[in-house]
């Protein structure tokens, strides 16, 4: 019963805008083929006589859902994304001309969408409340054993949207075109937009000396790409310990992670900043010999980079520092330093924040921070 109100609603609505209007019409389509990399996503084609722009109503059997288009043109290929697997879909086509005139395929297209994979991961929802979510849809990369694949759900917890991808990569995000942006560490080194078919459309590669580390990549205002690296730094006199302040003084190797910036045209070395330079080389924590790093000491362990255009400065979360510090973009010169105080030597204790208010707790092993409005 309900298939046939769905069919129906799609009847009614190529009778309410009649085909037999002639001001407009559809010379050549319409056509809709599947991706091959994203397989709830494909693109539709089609040309009309007049400047036009391309209305889809979509029922999969279980719901009805429309895109609304509003770029004018003759010729028309259009990303169509939000399918769900394993349905059914029926694909009615409406083109508007810029006087509003309508005309509405005669033809209703019919596309299948496959089961997930197998080896797909397997969720549970839990909880879907979409009325107190943003609107949109929600973004991630996972790994699930040997298999990694790039996912959008939507808010009552659905895919709409995936592409297998490469086991090495650990994130995503997308970008103001509303491509996707991938930074691929060893052995790759790069950096990657593909669009919502699944395709690649943009590769930078990382410049030499600097390999990509996956814990932030992103594109800035400036046009840049600006993303987290790895360097082996030698540091005399660097604690052999970090519980014991007795503990003798040695020369080591530290994994040094300096912020990098490429050109975003051409992948040209613009800028890099190193932490080393700026904070306290022999600071150690609780973390600091948590976890060997193949390029040293892991005494950063950098994890996220911000922007702050309010003063033109850029911000660097250090996990194995418990630190987050901010330094000008154009000097280099460091502003201030959030985190506890302890063993900060001399020189960086006019950087440090001061408490205020009781009780008061210090960020520990921070990831992700964010700047409020």
């Amino acid at each position: 019963m309900a298939r046939r109100f769905v069919m129906a609603s799609l009847m009614a609505a190529i009778l309410t805008v009649s085909p037999w209007s002639r001001a407009i019409t559809i010379l050549s389509g319409p056509s809709f083929t599947p991706a091959t990399n994203a397989p709830l996503a494909g693109l539709l084609q089609l040309t009309t006589d007049v400047d036009s722009r391309v209305s889809v109503l979509v029922s999969d059997g279980t719901d009805i859902w429309e895109r609304d288009f509003y770029d004018y043109a003759t010729t028309h290929s259009v990303p169509l994304l939000g399918f769900k697997p394993d349905r059914t879909n029926q694909i009615l086509v409406t083109v508007y001309d810029e006087h509003r005139n309508a005309y509405t395929a005669p033809q209703l297209l019919t596309s299948v969408t496959a089961p997930l994979p197998t080896n797909f991961p397997s969720w549970t929802v839990l909880t879907s409340e979409p009325d107190a979510m943003e609107p949109g849809y929600t973004l991630f990369i996972i790994q699930s054993g040997p298999y990694c694949y790039i996912i959008v759900m939507d808010n009552s917890g659905e895919v709409v949207w995936y592409a297998p991808w490469t086991h090495n990569d650990s994130d995503v995000r997308q970008l103001d075109n509303g491509d996707l942006f991938i930074e691929q560490q060893n052995p790759s080194n790069k950096f990657l937009e593909i669009n919502m078919l699944g395709d690649t459309v943009n590769t930078w590669d990382a410049p030499a000396g600097y390999p990509v580390n996956p814990h932030e990549g992103l594109v800035t205002e400036h046009g840049t790409i600006m993303y987290l690296s790895d360097a082996s730094q030698s540091v005399s006199n660097f604690p052999s310990n970090d519980t014991d302040s007795n503990a003798p003084l040695k020369t080591v190797n530290i994994d040094d992670n300096p912020v990098v910036e490429i050109s975003f045209t051409n992948s040209a070395l613009l800028h890099t900043w190193s932490p080393l330079n700026l904070l306290d080389p022999t600071r150690v924590t609780y973390l600091t010999y948590e976890y060997p790093s193949a390029y040293g000491v892991d005494n950063e362990h950098a994890n996220a980079i911000l922007e702050d255009t309010n003063d033109n400065s850029i911000i660097v979360s250090l996990r194995d520092q418990n630190a987050v510090f901010k330094f000008s973009r154009s000097t280099g010169q460091l502003k201030w330093i959030l985190g506890p105080p302890a063993n900060w030597g001399t020189n960086w204790q006019p950087y440090l924040f001061t408490p205020v208010g009781t009780p008061f707790d210090w960020n520990y092993g921070q990831h992700a921070p964010e700047l409020t409005p």
